[in-house]
């Protein structure tokens, strides 16, 4: 039967730096990546949807000195607060926004505390509390460009690069020397598909700052983009040589997958790894090293992998189909299941899941209805590959009425064996019972003084059993008559107990 996965590596979801400290924020400032074609595997695929927006890039910003009597102190307070950031821990970052609404509470006239308190609030899903905050942030200070780029970060993650891109124009006359800004104008043009617009942009981006590892990434991407990777590997290879360029993860993944989709493994492996190695929380990193394995059929590093990864983006969609598929290379076929569920309660809109259900029930768990009732499903749930999920569907219905007849062959067999054993068990047991019965009469005997009836040997037949049979007569020889003894009377013989010892 055939066994073609859907496979699945979206990369969806924001994440968010932090502002307003020297040391490096907790949560490692996003710069988006590509999101991979579908490409089929040797263990089959299906059709992929187009993947949902990229995360907004966030390049962590330069440090601005608070506008305070004493900046060391509230930078050492914004320092600290931040320590607690957790982007999977709830509860940490409400502690974190409580303490962050009371610094503000402190110093009114800082803009970064406000941009920080929208991050928080963005990180736990309050769009219209982060949107206020920014807000706030910028009737501070209109020049503050980190504050345009989470707006427009805002519009990307609710679906609107027109009204994303509007916000970072914006950003760039208040704040024309702001690369964050320019970095977000760059990569909403390149969502847009206007690849030539996104290039203008990054090289108007590279006159104010030709030392951004960001905007090579984004022109990288760009070329990527157009295919052309020639170009892509040269923009993250020149990111890659400035300063602490060889430090940023991203550059090491982009450039490893454009190796990948060269066909260069060996080379997109070292770059990946390397990428993983340098922030072990970073998604597309993670999520673009386990397709490598999992092509690999090393379902076990994939597995590790992508667990990583959804425990740090467990919204993401793509990671949960992924997931689905490594466990069931191990598998692990329960987990299989419960991660297509989850990714169908994160897009309950997106009917892949079912395809690859069926594919699990099917081919894995041999539950041949419920194989037949999730392609089904994912047919009238809207999904576009009809004809291979009939495909399917035929070819489970054969394997299940063809298990069907194992089965009743099997079936039919072993009750045939067990009534050739029932025999066997009741000759036996009648045979003990006999052998019980000549042990009884022969110690009755023994204890009557008379000497046992020898059992019949095999063969003859039994006195007063034998059937009747014609035979001439013979004449029979005179016999002479029995001479009467005198009985003998014997000693009685008392019945002696047997000893039985202590």
């Amino acid at each position: 039967m055939m066994t073609r996965p859907l496979l699945w590596i979206a990369l969806a979801g924001l994440s968010l730096g932090t502002v307003g400290c020297k040391k490096k924020p907790p949560v490692t400032p996003p710069v988006e990546t590509p999101a991979p074609a579908p490409v089929e595997t040797d263990d089959g695929s299906a059709g992929v949807d187009e993947p949902e927006p990229e995360p907004a890039p966030a390049p962590a910003p330069a440090p601005r000195a608070p506008k305070a009597d004493d900046p060391e102190a509230v930078r050492k307070k914004v320092n600290n607060l931040l320590d607690g950031v957790d982007s999977t821990d709830v509860a940490k970052n409400r502690a974190t926004l409580d303490a962050l609404k009371a610094l503000r509470g402190e110093h009114p006239e800082l803009p970064e505390i406000d941009v920080n308190i929208g991050v928080i609030e963005q990180k736990l899903g309050n769009a219209s509390g982060a949107k206020t905050a920014y807000e706030a942030a910028l009737a501070k200070d209109p020049t503050l460009g980190e504050a345009y780029l989470y707006l427009g970060a805002l519009k990307e993650e609710a679906g609107d690069l027109t009204g994303a891109e509007a916000k970072y124009r914006e950003g760039l006359t208040r704040a024309p020397e702001s690369v964050a800004v320019r970095i977000g104008l760059v990569s909403t043009l390149r969502k847009q598909g206007r690849y030539d617009e996104a290039i203008a942009a990054a090289q108007d981006a590279l006159k104010v700052n030709s030392t951004s590892p960001e905007i090579y990434n984004d022109v990288g991407l760009a070329y990527l983009a157009q295919k052309d990777f020639l170009l892509a590997k040269f923009m993250f290879r020149k990111g890659l040589a400035l300063p602490q360029g060889e430090e940023k993860a991203y550059l090491h993944a982009n450039l490893g997958w454009t190796y990948y989709l060269e066909d260069k493994i060996p080379e997109a492996t070292f770059r990946l790894k390397k990428a993983v190695e340098l922030d072990p929380e970073y998604v597309p990193g993670l999520v673009y090293l386990a397709r490598v394995y999992m092509e690999d059929r090393n379902y076990q590093d994939t597995v590790d992998l992508l667990e990583r990864a959804a425990q740090r983006s467990p919204e993401n969609h793509g990671v949960q189909m992924n997931l689905g598929i490594a466990y069931r290379g191990v598998e692990r076929y329960e987990d299989s299941k419960k991660a297509y569920e989850r990714a169908l309660t994160l897009d309950p809109s997106n009917p892949a899941p079912h395809f690859n259900l069926g594919i699990l029930y099917g081919d894995y768990v041999k539950d041949y209805d419920a194989s037949i009732a999730a392609f089904n499903t994912y047919k009238s749930a809207g999904g576009t590959d009809i004809a291979r999920a009939d495909e399917y569907i035929d070819a489970v219905d054969r394997e299940k009425k063809r298990v069907e007849k194992r089965n009743a062959r099997e079936a039919a067999a072993k009750k045939k064996d067990a009534e050739r054993a029932e025999q066997k068990r009741l000759a036996a047991e009648e045979a003990e019972r006999q052998r019980l019965e000549e042990e009884r009469q022969r110690q009755e005997a023994e204890k009557a003084g008379v000497a046992p009836q020898p059992a019949p040997e095999e063969g003859t037949v039994e006195e007063g059993t034998e059937e009747p049979v014609d035979v001439e007569p013979v004449e029979e020889e005179p016999v002479e008559e029995p001479v009467e003894e005198e009985p003998v009377e014997e000693e009685p013989v008392e019945d002696v107990p047997d000893e039985t010892p202590q």
